[in-house]
């Protein structure tokens, strides 16, 4: 087994556009704990390096989605705990709409709980702010100055205790030893905490840390403080790019570039034959919702797209500026660069941002499935790859049952978790125990 091997994610969703519909996707099922105890046994059986829970924070139960419905993060890995063993746990929580004591004690809390498979996926938030009282969110760069902060107290408070704190001295009655704790008394822009935390040093000192970066102010910051990074990159040489310019700024900041797993969100459309794959491309395409798709492209890039043929293209003049003020960036970025090319119609764009997010969108049998991942990985495109089959559940079991046992023969993902932690499966450093800001 090579040092670098391919790091795989599952990311919780439902399908690709509406293949959700389809009779045997199981969707009956998920909003029932037994759903996901399937899921995540049989990913942690094919030894996927983590499962990940998305979020939003806004309901839209008014389009035909699947989304309308969406699961509290931490709630939903904690319950995963009592029926893994090995498997990492991720959970996305927002800096704009919770506090640093609050997440800082529930991940030390699931930390302990999972024995050190935490992980946390840090985001800013570009949406929601009608669900947390009348203001409106302040501007990227605001927002990422008040998560710079709130990372800085939240890592204060994990490393409050140090790892040696708990003694349990029955014979003195003392359970810990105070003077191994110690108050942050943090006094910022945005926040004054004193600390210290009310949970012990957990098993990573830290759980893993999650950003996924678009737009240059979201890519710094998350070069300057992720573990695993995840890029939309719908084509290998703009994933190639975004790695190339992550470990360049990890580089620039003095930290390992090597420290920083870069994963292209990935669409894996899989059957056993190709005439099986077409028929599953037909499928989806005929499931698209053109018009709502036409609405959340113009909401994502800010334009007026309601006056456009589906067969024309989009006028040069719209995009200029397109999507710099999108809640997510780097996202509608993709959208604008696609729409600009020569040739490519509205109804392209649309279907498009549909099928991907902007995101890769791969198809093929189990073999072209493995083929085109390894490519990817081979060519520094991708340290690994957050999976979301396109299918259900067909989709994801083929893809469990045939295209990783194929990776494996290939030498190129691991057969067994390689460590007790998270941390020490995904090959990270370890946090020593008395690292005051861990």
């Amino acid at each position: 087994m090579p040092d670098r091997r391919i790091r795989l994610g599952y990311f919780a969703q439902f399908g690709a556009g509406g293949t959700w519909r389809r009779p045997d996707s199981g969707i009956e099922g998920a909003l029932g704990f037994e759903y996901w105890r399937r899921i995540v046994q049989r990913l942690e059986e094919a030894r996927f390096d983590f499962f990940f829970r998305g979020d939003l924070l806004a309901a839209n139960p008014s389009t035909d989605d699947a989304f309308a419905s969406y699961f509290e993060p931490l709630t939903h890995v904690a319950s995963l705990i009592g029926v893994t063993e090995s498997i990492g746990l991720v959970a996305t929580v927002s800096t704009s709409f919770t506090e640093p004591f609050n997440l800082a004690r529930a991940m030390a809390t699931i930390d302990h709980l999972s024995a050190g498979r935490a992980g946390w996926n840090l985001v800013t938030s570009g949406l929601g702010a009608e669900n947390f009282g009348s203001a409106p969110l302040p501007n990227e760069l605001e927002r990422y100055a008040r998560a710079e902060e709130y990372l800085e107290v939240v890592r204060d408070l994990w490393g409050s205790w140090r790892s040696d704190a708990v003694i349990v001295d029955r014979e003195r009655g003392r359970r810990f030893d105070a003077s191994r704790v110690h108050a942050i008394d943090h006094h910022g822009a945005h926040f004054d905490v004193a600390g210290p935390l009310n949970v012990a040093r957990s098993p990573q000192s830290r759980p893993v840390l999650f950003q996924a970066g678009g737009s240059d102010r979201g890519r710094q910051f998350a070069a300057s403080l992720a573990e695993v990074t995840f890029s939309a990159s719908p084509e290998i040489e703009h994933a190639i790019r975004y790695r190339t310019d992550m470990r360049a700024r990890r580089a620039a900041l003095g930290l390992d570039p090597d420290g920083l797993i870069v994963m292209p969100g990935t669409g894996a459309v899989i059957a056993r034959t190709e005439s099986e794959v077409d028929e599953l491309k037909a499928y989806i395409r005929d499931q698209y919702d053109l018009e709502a798709g036409r609405r959340s492209l113009a909401a994502q890039l800010g334009i007026v797209l309601s006056d456009l043929e589906l067969d024309e293209p989009i006028p040069p003049e719209r995009l200029v500026g397109a999507g710099e003020h999108a809640a997510r960036v780097g996202r509608a970025k993709v959208h604008a660069v696609f729409a600009a090319r020569d040739g490519v119609t509205l109804r392209q764009v649309i279907v498009e941002s549909i099928a991907t997010g902007g995101h890769w969108q791969l198809f093929g049998t189990p073999v072209q499935i493995a083929d085109q991942l390894q490519e990817w990985f081979e060519r520094g495109a991708a340290d690994g790859f957050m999976l979301s089959p396109g299918t259900y559940m067909d989709g994801l079991w083929l893809f469990l049952d045939e295209v990783v046992p194929i990776l494996a023969e290939r030498g190129l993902v691991a057969t067994e978790y390689e460590g007790g932690t998270f941390r020490e499966n995904l090959g990270l450093v370890p946090i020593p125990g008395d690292a005051r800001r861990p």
